[in-house]
């Protein structure tokens, strides 16, 4: 007579430090929305939402950003929702990204560092060939200061104006896929963005004997839903590789915002003489455009890496994006400063010279990768371009179903007739693979 056995394993050594780690940092990202104001000063971020976020993790950025067909079972893919469907492992990943920057332009010269959250991830399998992610990434996120100079007419005294930005959006996702049949996969997400973005431009006599400051303020205060479908497909070829075809579509939305101003005339001791609010709570939205990314790569053995079945594990792949920005009404483009289609191409790949060697550097998984796009924005009448070359490492522990991600990038932006931006990227991750439970099982 069979008897019927039940088992339940709970990986608890892991259960909690992963939820102490949530916990800590959803409190401080809480408590202190200013994270953006620690990222580097940057000039672009001037125009529209600011900067952009990559939405890419560690792993995909030390490729130089490809991964729209990549799967995999021990990192997360912030790019396809499709690739969900290949997770049979609860896999946790946090990141935190840095920059140094050179901002040069024909007569002045400066630098800065700056870093940010990079972004939160937790996947966990809820069904066959099925999981979720939920997670915390940043959109965008504004901080530039700069100062410019003008000569009245018929006077020997200049007027200076200030230009200051801070703030951002951040968004919250939720996205699931899910295999419709062996070499097909699909899957959604569905973020909710909000956050403030605040602009203040300041006019001042430059002769310090007096006179007042004139100042305009503005915040932004955003909060939408946006959305992403991604699907995935593979076809096996030789030596047990596949090759994979990815694709992901963001929708069109109307990024709902409330916009403040104010004026304030102040002494050059900081004391406000006299302001107005101008509005408070007016009603505006800026579009944002749809975005489409194609990608196509060769890959063996990463989605079998876990257990160890194959020696060599390797992807190479190329990713196009575009998107048109020029539908985008934000009131920040002014004169010759608007917003346009833009591209981006990006080349890389990753190996792991052998996933069951003894050899810790034979186990480790290298990456490197160089992209080039056309960005939406176009300064002076110039567009501004930007490429870079980057490398990765993915240091592993606990057996090799967890690791320690890094990642660094150089690169260039613009030029010496708008502002040319050379700077250092660099990211440090870590990703927490494990089953936390075990199905039950029968005897």
């Amino acid at each position: 007579m069979k008897t019927t056995n039940f088992y339940l394993r709970s990986s608890s050594r892991l259960f909690t430090p992963v939820l102490v780690v949530i916990f800590i940092l959803f409190t401080y990202f809480s408590a202190s929305f200013s994270v953006f104001a620690q990222t580097a000063n940057n000039p672009f971020s001037r125009i529209g939402l600011g900067e952009i976020s990559s939405q890419r993790s560690i792993s995909n950025l030390g490729m130089g950003g490809v991964g729209v067909s990549l799967p995999t079972v021990k990192y997360s893919n912030l790019q396809n929702p499709a690739l969900l469907s290949y997770h049979k492992l609860t896999v946790f990943e946090a990141a935190g990204i840095g920059e140094y920057k050179d901002l040069r332009t024909n007569t002045i010269q400066t630098n800065d560092f700056g870093g940010n959250l990079g972004y939160l991830s937790l996947i966990f399998p809820v069904y066959k060939n099925m999981a979720i992610n939920i997670g915390f990434q940043p959109f965008s996120s504004v901080n530039y200061n700069a100062v410019s100079y003008e000569l009245l007419q018929n006077t020997p005294t200049f007027v200076k104006y200030d230009y200051a930005g801070s703030g951002g959006v951040s968004q919250v996702f939720l996205s699931t896929g899910y295999k419709i049949i062996q070499n097909l996969s699909v899957g959604a997400q569905i973020n909710y963005n909000f956050g403030a973005v605040s602009n203040t431009s300041t006019a001042s006599l430059d002769d310090f004997r007096g006179g007042f400051i004139a100042q305009l303020s503005d915040r932004y205060n955003y909060g939408d839903f946006t959305y992403r479908l991604g699907v995935h497909y593979f076809i096996p070829v030789f030596d047990n590789s596949q090759i994979n075809v990815g694709v992901s579509y963001d929708g069109a939305a109307d990024f709902e915002a409330t916009h403040f101003r104010a004026f304030e005339r102040k002494n050059f001791s900081d004391i406000v003489i006299d302001g107005d609010t101008l509005f408070s709570e007016k009603k505006e939205a800026i579009q944002i455009p749809d975005a489409i990314t194609f990608g196509i790569s060769l890959q063996r053995g990463y989605l079998e890496a876990a257990s160890g079945t194959q020696n060599t594990a390797y992807s190479f792949g190329i990713d196009y994006s575009m998107q048109d920005w020029s539908i985008s009404n934000s009131s920040s483009i002014v004169g010759n400063n608007r917003l346009q289609n833009s591209y981006k191409v990006s080349v890389g790949g990753e190996i792991t010279p052998n996933v069951r060697n003894s050899n810790y550097l034979a186990r480790t998984t290298y990456r490197a990768g160089f992209s080039y796009s056309q960005t939406p924005l176009v300064v002076n009448n110039e567009s501004i371009e930007d490429m870079s070359v980057s490398i990765g490492f993915s240091l592993p522990v606990k057996n090799n179903f967890s690791s320690l991600n890094m990642y660094g990038a150089i690169g260039q932006r613009g030029s010496l007739n708008t502002i040319k931006e050379q700077y250092v990227k660099f990211g440090l991750g870590i990703s927490i693979s494990d089953r936390w439970f075990v199905r039950s099982r029968f005897d």
